[in-house]
């Protein structure tokens, strides 16, 4: 699997799953925002610099699959 480190990519990536969240709220979308907002979730208290686990990396790309498929 492959793993994120929290850097400002990282940051990049968690405000832009926060936008399509809102957006997908927003514009009648509630499985695009709920699958944005998880995905986000996923990414929070990984302290920067730091490597998630192999088990938070994987929730995290199906998480990515499901708002793909949202």
């Amino acid at each position: 699997l492959p793993s994120f480190p929290v850097s400002p990519v990282g940051k990049i990536l968690k405000r832009e799953l926060h936008t399509m969240a809102g957006s997908g709220g927003s514009f009648g979308l509630p499985q695009v925002s709920k699958a944005a907002a998880a995905a986000e979730d996923a990414l929070e208290g990984l302290k920067e610099g730091s490597r998630p686990g192999a088990k938070r990396a994987a929730k995290f790309v199906a998480l990515l699959d499901k708002l793909d498929k949202a």
